[in-house]
């Protein structure tokens, strides 16, 4: 057991109905008090444990298991909103300390003649106060951004909004 793991979670609340679960279905999953503990190493982050390396890989790049069965990345169950709230980064490297609060909110995209989501939309929102005594920087502000991701038609769309934005020198 690892005296600091990466990942720690305060609460888990999963809201559905009989029926819905039947099918796969769940109203709402809402994640509090997530914490994730992350290195900064040679320009990368790193969350130790974790093999996130194929991630964002290209799908041309992967082998379907059926290649004539064209159909969209599919998740175990449907949902109808995802968030994460009162979570923390903790950000940690050679000449690095943060801590990065944040929340998300993710929904499907419509959903396709099959009755499939075509892909999510994701609200995430970060603080940041960024503090280096070395150059007598100061940043705090926060960030909203807006993100789209459509399997149809391979595209992410992403959009960045900074609010309250306070840079001292």
């Amino acid at each position: 057991e690892s005296k600091n793991p990466f990942l720690l979670l305060d609460s888990l609340r999963i809201d559905y109905s009989l029926p819905g679960l039947l099918k796969k279905h769940i109203k709402k999953i809402l994640v509090s008090g997530i914490e994730i503990r992350a290195q900064y190493k040679d320009g990368s982050i790193v969350i130790p444990g974790g093999d996130f390396k194929n991630i964002f890989k290209n799908p041309a790049e992967t082998k379907p298991e059926n290649p004539d069965d064209p159909r969209l990345p599919e998740l175990p169950v449907s949902f109808e909103e995802f968030e994460i709230r009162n979570a923390t980064m903790i950000l940690t490297g050679e000449n690095i300390d943060l801590r990065i609060p944040f929340s998300m909110k993710a929904r499907p995209i419509p959903r396709d003649e099959n009755n499939t989501p075509t892909g999510y939309t994701i609200h995430m929102g970060l603080s940041l106060d960024f503090s280096d005594a070395r150059t007598a920087l100061n940043i705090a502000s926060q960030v909203d951004m807006y993100t789209t991701v459509d399997f149809q038609k391979d595209e992410i769309s992403t959009r960045l909004a900074f609010s309250d934005m306070n840079i001292a020198y």
